[in-house]
């Protein structure tokens, strides 16, 4: 008699895919099985429909964790083997349940396998070439590598018994109780001919907050897992600060105000102001600036656009001095009211948020905002006079203050990057001008 197998099957809303799955469970070659729903409060059809396909049990969770739904579901089963297998994900063959059980039961060494997984004809592009390149065709053995995807998967029940699925983690909590299983002397082991169909792939289209959650819990839970601070990635940062003059003895003051906050940054390098002005290209320099040329007039109008001049500056500094700096920090010497230490705050937020463009900013709660409608009134922006505790956040940059913007960006004519932190600052002061 071959070993009873409890198949948790792990359900929200699947009303597309779970009579697929559980039709192709029933045509399996292997028949000693259980079939344990776990399901998170659909609100289709999923359980309903799951009736037609002979479920032995179905289990309701209400405060879902991947993990706990697991251990919920084992908790109602009777095998000695228990498969995990997601409501979405398909067996792709009559020999699915049979090769999971068949490579477990052939190796005493190992603890828990996982399957194949492949795409559908119509699964995102980005899912079939993770599912492709993760899943091969050739058998594994690990034991140093905790890698375990229990959407499709196979393992011991006595295991189970001593390392329980973590109740409260978001994510991967397949990957930390394979990690568990590794460090109690067990190998995992992979089957390719153990194969499912699985729609949206293991990394969710590249969700950015799902991303984010995962790293977080790795970072948590992983000891051997460390990414590098910022004083171990040196940045090379030149600090341009874009003047026109000439200057009154107000603006020449503002200019070494400038200039100086941005020297006294330990993580700026170098100090250039742009100017056609000589008498400003003086003072630059006596206040310990570089001004290695003067800006050309046609690109010292009024009407200019900053990042021109900007791409402009580094293209220069590039060419002339051999200077290639990887970080531009932009700064205008009519905000000189700058608290110390305000750059260098600036600079480390660029890597910290993981962002291109780092801008400083206020959250403006007292007033109104509007857009001007050219002639024909004004638009208001924000949600008008509610009490200050229910207004939206609205966050008014301020480059002027200072930006923060790697150079590739630059030299692709913009200032502005496509992936920005806004720095809000609570002191108001610096954004007074001069």
């Amino acid at each position: 008699m071959e070993p009873l197998v409890s198949i948790i099957v792990r359900t929200k809303n699947e009303e597309r895919w779970i009579g697929h799955c559980l039709d192709a469970i029933n045509n399996q070659e292997y028949q000693n099985y259980e079939i344990i729903l776990v399901d998170n409060n659909s609100d289709d059809s999923t359980v309903s429909k799951s009736q037609n396909f002979g479920v032995d049990r179905v289990i309701t969770i209400d405060d879902f964790f991947p993990g706990k739904a697991i251990n919920l579901g084992i908790e109602a089963s009777s095998g000695d083997y228990i498969v995990c297998l997601s409501g979405h994900c398909v067996p792709t063959n009559r020999q699915w349940l049979g090769s999971l059980v068949g490579a477990l039961k052939s190796d005493s060494e190992l603890g828990a396998v996982y399957g194949r997984q492949e795409p559908f004809s119509f699964s995102r592009p980005s899912d079939k070439r993770d599912l492709l390149l993760v899943f091969g065709r050739d058998p594994i053995k690990q034991w140093k590598d905790n890698f375990f995807h229990n959407a499709n998967s196979i393992f011991r029940r006595e295991i189970w018994h001593e390392i329980r699925f973590d109740d409260k983690v978001t994510n991967i909590e397949d990957r930390l109780w394979a990690q568990e299983l590794l460090k109690s002397g067990w190998a995992i082991g992979y089957e390719p001919n153990a194969s499912v169909y699985h729609y949206h792939g293991i990394h969710h289209d590249g969700d950015s907050m799902r991303c984010k959650q995962i790293i977080d819990i790795i970072e948590k839970f992983d000891a051997s897992v460390s990414f590098p601070d910022d004083s171990r990635i040196k940045y090379d940062v030149a600090a341009i600060i874009p003047v026109q003059g000439p200057l009154d003895e107000a603006g020449s003051e503002a200019l070494r105000l400038t200039v100086g906050q941005a020297k006294q940054s330990s993580l700026v390098k170098r100090v250039f102001v742009s100017t056609p002005c000589p008498s400003v290209a003086q003072t630059a320099r006596e206040a310990g600036a570089e001004v290695p040329h003067l800006r050309p007039d046609m690109l010292s109008g009024p009407a200019v656009s900053t990042d021109l001049v900007i791409e402009y500056e580094l293209n220069q500094i590039a060419t002339k001095l051999n200077y290639h700096p990887d970080i531009i920090l932009y700064a205008e010497i009519k905000y000189p009211g700058r608290a110390d230490g305000f750059f260098d705050t600036l600079i480390s937020r660029l890597t910290a948020e993981q962002c291109d463009t780092v801008i400083a900013a206020y959250n403006e709660t007292d007033g109104g905002v509007w857009a001007s409608k050219h002639g024909e009134g004004y638009q208001r922006l924000d949600s008008g006079e509610n009490p200050k505790i229910y207004k939206e956040s609205l966050l008014i940059s301020v480059k002027g203050v200072g930006l923060v913007v790697f150079s590739d960006i630059v030299r692709s004519k913009k200032l502005i990057g496509t992936n920005v932190f806004l720095h809000e600052l609570i002191d108001k002061r610096c954004f007074i001008s001069y």
